[in-house]
């Protein structure tokens, strides 16, 4: 009679029976549903591997997964300065300015630009990137979520949805921080994501995996469970459970979907008054799409 896999291979390898049944055992510890935005268990932007896989999907135009391409934001800069937002010698914070694309053309447009990030990869490439080019950008290493700068600033931007990745309270003080850090006059750019950005996809399981000998979570080989979860309050997270030879990591992405009529009581109470909402960044009138685009001011 035949030996069944698994019976086979704890025959041959008696000594992994522990260890992979440690494994499976945290796997499914933390296989759960988690309490909206409850933290990942390690950090995720300023991991020393993570950082650096993360600062070449910046650079890479050819996929939207850490950023948008160059030619994208040439083009919201574009609508940046046709709208009088941005204008010579006006003074530009970057809010998570990853590598400094954003904050190089914005400097290029006549900006006096400042650009702030929480990845010391990314804050080095920016510098050094800057520098080769001649461009004098203030870049610093800091969590914007401890921004203290009141009445520093003609126009600050954030792009790709970071705001909509926080829990209201998380929200509420940073947008309060970006109102008192505005100049009088001054303007506060930012995109939201929308439902539509996750709408139920056929395509795409609500649970998959993949094994990888190198990858972006791990510079050895690793298992990687993810999980698209939706819940109550226009809120969807995207769950990784990253498991390698150390154990298992959960790492959580939270998105607060807005829509123009839930983003302006937040925006106000906040302090800060919406004065348009565009499709994203082009300047348009919204369109029901992933992005809403937001420009506010102090009320």
């Amino acid at each position: 009679m035949g030996l069944s896999p698994l019976s086979l291979s704890r025959s041959q390898y008696p000594s992994m029976t522990a260890p992979t049944d440690a494994l499976i055992a945290a796997i499914v510890a933390r296989d759960a549903r988690p309490e909206p935005f409850a933290p990942s268990e390690a950090p995720f932007w300023n991991d020393p591997w993570i950082s650096r896989q993360l600062l070449a999907a910046h650079l890479d135009d050819t996929v939207e997964a850490a950023s948008r391409p160059l030619e994208t934001m040439q083009g919201s800069v574009d609508v940046f300065v046709s709208k009088g937002l941005l204008r010579p010698g006006m003074r530009v914070l970057d809010l998570g300015c990853g590598p400094g694309r954003f904050a190089e053309l914005l400097q290029q447009a006549g900006g006096a630009v400042t650009g702030i990030d929480l990845s010391p990869t990314s804050i080095a490439y920016a510098r050094e990137h800057a520098a080769s080019r001649g461009l004098a950008i203030a870049y610093r290493e800091q969590d914007f979520l401890t921004l203290d700068e009141p009445g520093a600033y003609g126009l600050i931007l954030q792009a790709y949805g970071e705001i909509s990745t926080f829990d209201a309270a998380t929200r509420h003080d940073l947008l309060c921080r970006i109102r008192e850090a505005l100049a009088p006059d001054g303007r506060f750019v930012c995109d939201l994501s929308t439902p539509a950005a996750h709408l139920p996809d056929e395509e795409m399981p609500r649970r998959e995996w993949a094994a990888s000998m190198e990858g972006l979570w791990r510079p050895h080989p690793h298992l990687v469970l993810t999980e698209h979860l939706a819940y109550d309050g226009a809120i969807a997270c995207d769950q990784y459970l990253v498991a390698d030879r150390d154990g298992v990591v959960a790492y959580r992405m939270w998105f607060q979907d807005f829509t123009p009529e839930t983003a302006r009581p937040v925006f106000a109470a906040a302090g800060l008054r919406i004065a348009s909402m565009w499709d994203g960044f082009t300047g348009y009138p919204y369109q029901a799409g992933p992005w809403l685009g937001v420009v506010a001011h102090r009320s």
